[in-house]
């Protein structure tokens, strides 16, 4: 079940492309497996979550960027 996204509420990711996707989501991948070592609040994490989700749910549109 996908994660219903707030769209009032969708982060700014326009900086988002082709280049640089894969990096931001293995930082993000790293921050939701070790949430502990990296003194996350649990609510960060679930958003961090959706975000993750609403990346890829967009890859397509974020990988056709330069």
């Amino acid at each position: 079940m996908n994660p219903v996204v707030d769209p009032f509420n969708v982060p700014d990711l326009s900086y988002l492309n082709k280049f640089n996707v894969h990096e931001v989501l293995k930082n993000i991948n790293h921050v939701i497996d070790y949430p502990y070592t990296n003194n996350v609040e649990p609510y960060k994490i679930i958003d961090l979550i959706n975000l993750r989700n609403f990346i890829y749910q967009n890859i397509d549109i974020i990988m056709n960027r330069n």
